[in-house]
């Protein structure tokens, strides 16, 4: 299974850049950046917590869940996240 990262797509539909993101998060722009671009692997609660009232929206919101596929699948599909997590 793979779950791919929807930060840049929710916080588009608000209005909302990288920077915007970053401060309203109170978190560190290469933080945000990867979020946003889906680079990063792995996220804490609070941080999860804090990306979720900058966009107002539920942790269900920033993630997409994609039954069967595999991580080498995920650039011929031409996701617009990069992998979160497989098992």
């Amino acid at each position: 299974m793979a779950i791919k990262w929807r930060v840049k797509r929710m916080a588009e539909a608000r209005g909302m850049n990288v920077s915007q993101l970053a401060e309203a998060g109170g978190m560190a722009y290469s933080s945000a950046l990867d979020y946003w671009h889906g680079r990063a692997r792995r996220i804490d609660l609070a941080t999860l917590e804090r990306i979720c009232e900058a966009l107002k929206c539920t942790p269900c919101d920033v993630f997409e869940y994609l039954p069967g596929v595999k991580e080498e699948d995920i650039e011929s599909l031409d996701l617009d996240a990069a992998l979160v997590s497989t098992i």
